[in-house]
């Protein structure tokens, strides 16, 4: 099986499971200031962290198919040839720029393992973590995916 495909499929389900994380938070904070005393204290950050994570995980899905806003003006007054050139560098630096944050955020995730979150008890390294998910997805996705543009020229 095409490892892109299996890392797109990964993050895709990390999409869903945390945007139905977040939805059933909210969900039970909401439910709980209307119908309880008070709403659990940990609904806040299981909601910021879902969020967060949804982030992380759709980041890198959304690049390569295109989501992002990007400039049109200079690549339109290119020549086809040039075009796909500066596609390239952006992103190759991507690749290099990601790579390099996804490397330094480990450290984070090892320095917050001796952390505990305040509402939820939780590691801080499981909060952490996003930033490496991040980096690295929007490292790995653009590399598979410009390798394979080079085989195909190759080919």
């Amino acid at each position: 099986m095409n490892v892109r495909k299996t890392i797109r499929r990964i993050l895709r389900a990390g999409i869903v499971l945390s945007t139905l994380g977040l939805i059933l938070s909210v969900l039970i904070q909401i439910y709980g200031r209307f119908f309880l005393a008070a709403s659990p204290p940990w609904t806040e950050e299981a909601s910021r962290l879902f969020f967060i994570y949804t982030v992380a995980f759709g980041a890198a899905p959304a690049l390569e198919d295109g989501y992002f806003v990007f400039l049109d003006l200079l690549r339109d007054r290119l020549s086809a040839a040039w075009a796909k050139r500066l596609g390239v560098i952006v992103n190759l630096s991507i690749i290099l720029l990601c790579g390099a944050m996804a490397v330094y955020s480990l450290k984070f995730v090892v320095m917050g393992y001796a952390e505990r979150s305040p509402g939820m008890h939780i590691r801080m390294a499981f909060s952490f973590f996003s930033m490496f998910l991040l980096f690295a997805s929007l490292a790995v996705l653009p590399l598979l995916s410009e390798l394979k543009r080079f085989r195909n020229t190759k080919a």
